[in-house]
């Protein structure tokens, strides 16, 4: 008996990075159900057995992908270990590739296959224990019960295998594949890996999606019945799905009509809810609005239930008064109303999708509306200051204004003609002129310049002479003649 090698392993951490991402991703396969090692365990695909572990990978538990360390040049010409990897393809090689290069190295001998380098059958020895690592101790106890048996025991030199597996080999990959695959698929069976197909694949990947959509579906049904019962829920998500099935893949509908349903009960609308805007308003000054909102609570979406509800004849749908005969389940579920007849799913259908279109151009229009609001700027009024008029502005004024009558003229004129007065009686006396006020005197009235009589005319003509008034009209009417 030959002592098993396990005991004494060199592990090494480098592998192939394609097949490290080749072991992540069949890393999850199960065996089913477990296999006991025996004989078969010699014939054993070295390479690519998903059933062997991966101890030379930190943090893969056992089941991956058995790994192939890289080898590691230590010059141009020299690698480290890997001289029998072409030697090898199944568990009985790797253990007589194992006991021909230990015998050489416990006696001094060069490597069989790579001469010249003393340290060579070392290097070769540490990587053959590497991958003998991975192999579990009750496979290698079989595969040495399986092989220690004369005359092929114990072995002289390196194996020299063919380039084609043999029909034994083939064989127990059959059965190694046939026993590999993945269990609780969603109709709850379990498939192979030789009877994989693309569908069966993409259901697996998709594992957590489907869960995450079944948990969304459960929510809506809860929102649309306004109950948590479980068996009105199981009842409803049961309709959800047959609806679906119905509304894509038998009516015959554009779907850019069916798209704003599936989103909605997937809650994939971007609505001030879901997208965690707190602070939005709705126009109806709901604040942080969602689906429930926009699609049923809204005033919008009330008349557009209103109107669903008003061409409903009494036929069709059974009426209470004070009562909407239309429910949210009518149109989230798409449930037709109970009445005397019922109503055809189809048509119905076409109905809640026309409504709930409806209802979310309501929401598109509402929310342009209140960016809008929010846009428009407040109006401030800055108070200003009168500006001082300066003489320009004061001459272009005086031409400007309407001419006064003679009784404004002498109001208007008499400050200035006392300023005058005052003038005068200083120059001949040298004092300033105190006492009574004296009577103003009589101002004799001036005429206006002729642009301001052109102006007073246009604006004032009850100001005029009456002969000024004459000669306007007169004016007047020869034009027009």
């Amino acid at each position: 008996p030959v002592q098993s090698p396990v005991a004494s392993l060199v592990v090494s951490t480098d592998f192939m990075p394609d097949l490290d991402t080749l072991h992540q991703e069949l890393s999850h396969l199960v065996v089913a159900p477990v296999l006991t090692p025996g004989a078969w365990c010699a014939l054993a695909p070295l390479f690519g057995n998903h059933f062997l572990p991966c101890s030379s990978i930190p943090g893969i538990v056992p089941g991956g992908l058995q790994s192939l360390p890289v080898p590691e040049p230590r010059s141009e010409f020299r690698c480290h270990g890997g001289y029998t990897q072409g030697h090898m393809r199944c568990l009985a090689d790797l253990f007589r590739c194992w006991y021909v290069i230990q015998q050489a190295t416990s006696r001094g001998l060069p490597h069989p296959l790579a001469l010249g380098y003393p340290d060579d059958p070392h290097c070769e020895l540490a990587y053959l224990c590497s991958l003998i690592a991975d192999v579990p101790a009750a496979w290698s106890q079989a595969v040495l019960s399986a092989i220690q048996h004369p005359p092929d025991w114990p072995p002289v030199h390196v194996p020299n295998i063919s380039s084609a597996p043999t029909a034994a080999e083939q064989a127990v990959e059959h059965m190694l594949l046939s026993r590999l695959g993945w269990r609780n698929l969603p109709d709850g069976s379990s498939v192979s890996v030789v009877d994989l197909s693309v569908k069966a694949a993409t259901s697996l990947q998709l594992g957590h999606v489907r869960a995450e959509r079944m948990l969304r579906h459960i929510k809506f049904v809860e929102l649309a019945l306004g109950t948590r019962e479980p068996a009105a829920v199981s009842a409803g998500y049961k309709r959800l799905q047959s609806c679906m099935c119905c509304v894509w893949r038998q009516l015959k509908w554009d779907n850019f009509f069916k798209e704003v349903y599936w989103r909605l009960i997937l809650n994939g609308l971007p609505t001030a809810q879901r997208m965690h805007h707190t602070t939005s308003q709705c126009l109806c000054d709901s604040i942080c609005p969602g689906q429930q909102h926009h699609f049923w609570d809204c005033p919008i979406a009330q008349a557009v239930v209103q109107v669903v509800a008003r061409e409903l004849s009494s036929t069709w749908c059974s009426r209470t008064p004070g009562v909407c005969p239309v429910q949210q389940q009518h149109i989230w579920l798409m449930h037709p109303p109970p009445g005397p007849r019922h109503l055809h799913a189809k048509a119905w259908m076409v109905v809640c999708l026309s409504a709930i279109n409806a209802m979310d151009c309501g929401r598109k229009t509402a929310n342009d509306l209140c960016r809008q609001l929010r846009m428009q700027p407040t109006a401030v009024v800055i108070p200003v200051a009168p500006a001082v008029a300066t003489p320009q502005q004061r001459s272009i004024t005086s031409f400007f204004h309407p001419a006064l009558g003679p009784a404004a003229q002498q109001q208007q004129q008499q400050p200035a003609q006392q300023q005058l007065n005052r003038q005068q009686h200083m120059a001949q006396t040298g004092q300033p002129h105190v006492g009574l006020r004296q009577q103003p005197a009589a101002v004799v009235p001036v005429a206006p310049p002729a642009g301001q009589r052109r102006i007073t005319a246009l604006l004032h003509p009850a100001a005029l002479s009456e002969a000024e008034q004459q000669q306007l009209l007169q004016r007047q009417q020869n034009r027009e003649h």
